[in-house]
This record gives structure tokens, sequence and C-alpha cells, in this order.
């Protein structure tokens, strides 16, 4: 850039010291062309240089992981392929400033007669030839010319690739986060518990089960997740979208199968956020989860008093502060027979839920007051289910839930309850949803719930004390079936502050 503005300058000189001397004029002429000449080609490389840097930019902001192992090693080879010829191109780029370098070399000599014949003119005896040009326009053209030669006489410096913080910048710009944790579970049950390291109820007492102490550790509820912030939508409109998977997803047929958990899909959703509502589409928590008590249990108190499960689903939100409302429709995923189908090689079953051809629904209310939060929600549904004779039996499926949360000073307080009917879909009713006979099938109500207390020491340390009940009705049950689940935990945390 310095030595455009430099020849722009030369250009207004040049044109007054040609009226004094042919041969003077006749160099200087030359040195103008040799200058236009460099500029169009500073302004080529300069140009070509951008474009190439454009190039790996969207290159790099188009690189979305792809699925599948071969459409995605086709991507990175397609990449691959594009990154070469960018730098070939910025290769042939610096080969051209060579020779411009050569070019400024050239013209800097070219310098170095003018500056003599400059010298000649000023000492020339002849006082007409001499009197032609002002004195103080000789000196301009001496000081432009001695700033000509700084300017071409500093080394050129050849384009470069994008650097990785050039490359982060690109990225950047898409608001893109991974997060997640890797967490180890060491877990000494003196009596074996039913599953593994899913605390989900204990067995019942007097068998070989219940006699049986266990010693386990994990790592497979270790969880990594990305967050995308996508374009904006109107003038108050955003989009959303995030994936989120751990290793809980069960095991091979392997008899170290403990160690090489399978992964599984926890939350995968994009949304569309505006003022006063949003939408979100995915897999996602159903309305009737959460809160969640503090506990390293990873199922936590699934079977004692807390329902949740993830759930495909379409969710509509309004927003009018304090309070906020939403609704979805789930697919009814309440296939029993699903772990059956799963070892003979069904790995997406239609089951008991889907055969009913109808969405399930679900809704929640919240209500934020200050530092206190309370919410409803609730869900319905049907199932469609054989008695032992295989005659299929529509039946329903819901609950009612209420919840609250609030903090007074160093003390927290959260607590849930539910009552409802065939909620195994939801690990509710100690996990039993329904009794059948060879003529009926028979809904298990269930109720029950949690609280916990919390004190925080200090920003670091926290303790939690809490329990849970799930409690199904007696008279729904049979013989032998699970009549009441209680759960009471304890613990004390540490945060690492950053």
């Amino acid at each position: 850039m310095a030595i455009r503005r430099i020849a722009v300058l030369t250009l207004m000189v040049i044109f007054s010291a040609i009226m004094t001397s042919q041969a003077l004029g006749q160099d200087l002429v030359d040195v103008l062309l040799s200058l236009e000449k460099i500029n169009k080609r500073l302004s080529q490389l300069e140009s070509t240089q951008k474009q190439d840097i454009q190039k790996l930019e969207k290159q790099i902001a188009s690189a979305e992981p792809v699925g599948g192992g071969g459409s995605n090693q086709a991507a990175l080879t397609g990449a691959i392929d594009d990154l070469r010829a960018q730098l070939n191109q910025l290769q042939q780029a610096m080969g051209n400033y060579q020779t411009l370098d050569q070019s400024l070399a050239a013209l800097s000599g070219r310098f170095d007669s003018m500056e003599k014949q400059l010298a000649e003119v000023r000492s020339a005896p002849n006082p007409t030839s001499s009197s032609m040009i002002p004195p103080d326009l000789v000196a301009e053209l001496r000081n432009l010319t001695s700033e000509v030669k700084t300017a071409i006489n500093k080394p050129t410096a050849p384009p470069t690739a994008p650097t990785a913080a050039d490359n982060k910048n690109a990225l950047s710009k898409y608001d893109i986060k991974i997060y997640g944790f890797v967490k180890l579970e060491a877990i000494r049950d003196n009596t074996e518990v039913v599953k593994g390291d899913w605390l989900l109820y204990a067995n019942k007492g007097g068998t070989p089960q219940s006699k049986q102490e266990v010693f386990t550790m994990n790592a497979r509820h270790s969880r990594i997740g990305l967050k995308m912030a996508g374009p904006t939508i109107g003038t108050n409109g955003k989009s959303n979208a995030l994936v989120e998977v751990d290793f809980a997803g069960g095991f091979p047929n392997s008899s170290t199968a403990a160690r090489q958990p399978n992964i599984r899909m926890r939350n995968t959703w994009v949304e569309m956020v505006f003022p006063k509502w949003e939408v979100r589409f995915g897999q996602d928590w159903a309305l009737t989860s959460g809160p969640f008590p503090n506990t390293a249990s990873f199922v936590v108190l699934a079977c004692a008093g807390n329902l949740w499960m993830n759930y495909p689903q379409i969710a509509f939100t309004l927003k009018e502060k304090p309070m906020k409302f939403s609704l979805s429709i789930n697919r009814p995923m309440a296939g029993d027979l699903k772990y059956e189908e799963y070892s003979a090689g069904d790995l997406d079953p239609v089951d008991n839920g889907e055969k009913t051809a109808m969405p399930w629904l679900m809704g929640r209310s919240w209500l934020t007051l200050g530092k206190v939060t309370a919410s409803v929600s609730g869900h319905y549904g049907t199932k469609k289910i054989n008695d032992l004779a295989a005659h299929g039996h529509i039946v329903e499926t819901y609950s009612a839930n209420a919840d609250v949360i609030f903090k007074i000073g160093k003390f927290g307080f959260t607590g849930r309850g539910f009552y409802g009917e065939n909620l195994n879909s939801f690990l509710g009713g100690i996990n039993q949803g329904y009794t059948t006979d060879s003529t009926s099938v028979e809904n298990i109500a269930a109720g029950g719930g949690w609280a916990q207390l919390m004190y925080d020491f200090s920003d670091s340390w926290a303790a939690t004390l809490g329990g849970g009940l799930d409690d199904p009705k007696n008279s729904d049950l049979k013989t032998g079936m699970r009549a009441r689940n209680e759960i009471v935990y304890a613990n004390v945390s540490y945060k690492i502050q950053k």
C-alpha cells in the first residue's frame, strides 16, 4: 500500500520535471510505467491472496461431521484435495512475489540513475536549463525518490496461509461449543441390586442375590455434547441445536462386555427461539421429567419416586414472565417386549405404544417468583397390550406431577410428587405398569415422590440429604410383585472452581 501512495505523489512531481530535460524526463516516464505495472501486479496478488483465504475459510466453515464411515472418508479426501489446490495457488503467489522482488531491485537501480541526473541538473553551468527547474521541486523529487527506494528495498513478505488462530476465528462465528465430563464410579453393595451399576431396587430377601455382596467400577456414564448456535430468524429469533451422547446404551454379547459399553444418544434437538415462544424438534427430556435429585446415581431415583425419560418429540413453549407453558407430542415408546426383540435383531421395535397409532401428549407449566420455582406437569397416552391369550387391549397411561425448588441463604430445598397409572415407561410403579391374565389387562396405579435438603458450606463445598418413595397400589398387584421401594441418600461434594 505504501508503494501505491508514493507512486501517486511521484506522478505529480514527474509531470513538472519532464518539461526540464528530455533525458531525465524519459527516465522518469520509464519509472512511472514501472510503478504502474508493479501496482497492478500488487493488486492482482492481493486479490488472489484474499480469494485463497476466503476459500479456506469457506471450506473450514462447511466442514461438518458426516454420518457413516464411507461418506466421512470421502468428505475428508475431498477436503484434502481442496486444501492441496489452494496450497498450490499460494505457492504460485509466493513465486510471483519473488519475481516482484527482482522488478523492484531493477527499479531501485533506475532511481539511482535519476538521482545522478538530478545532481547533474542542479550543478549544470547552463543557467537557462537550471532556472527551468525550481529548487524546491528538485528537492521534493529527490526526497520522493529516496522514499520510494526505501520502500522498494524492504523485503517483500510472501502471502501466508491462514493460521490456527485464523481457523479458530472462522469457526467461532458459528458459536460451536463442546462440553462434557469424564466420570468414574466405584460402587460397593452389601446386597446385589437391580441392575448392576443402575440402582433401581433391591432384590427380595431370602434370595441368593440378596445375600451377595458386589463391587463394581465403570466409566460408561461419561458424557460429551456439542452445542451449536445457528443463524438468526427474522429480526428477533435465533436457532440452536444440541447433540449429546454417553456410553450407557447397553453392552455387547461378550464375556468382556463390562469394558465395552455401547454409545447412546441422550438428547439431540434443534430449536427456534423467539422472545415469547419457542419450538423444539428432536429427542429431549419428557416434559414430566425434572427437577432431578442431587445424587451420584446415574438413574437418579428411578423406581424410587422420580419419574423421568427421554423421548423423541416436538415441543412448543409459550413464555410470559413469571410463567411458562409447554406442550409436546411424543413417540409412544412403551415396548415392553423391546429387550427380547432387540436380542432377536430388531433394533427399532414397534410395540405396545406405537401400535395404538397415536402419539402421547405431555404438558407442563412453571411459575417463578424470586428464588422459588414451582411447576405442575402431566402426560396422557394409550398402549395396546396383549393378554395371555394374545388378544390386544387398549389401556391408558397417565400421570400428574408437581414440584417446587427454593433457596434461602445457604439452604436449598427440592421436592417432587407424582400419581398415575401404567407408569413403567417412566420407570414408575417400581417399573411395573400392568397385570395380565387370559382375558384382561389391568393397570397398576402408583404414587410417590422424593425430597432433598441441601446446604452450601462455601462456593466449593456442599452437602445433600434426601429420600424417595415409589409405592404401587397394593390391590392392583399380584402375588410376588414389588409392593414398595424406598431410598435414603446423603452426600458431600466438592466443586473445583475455574
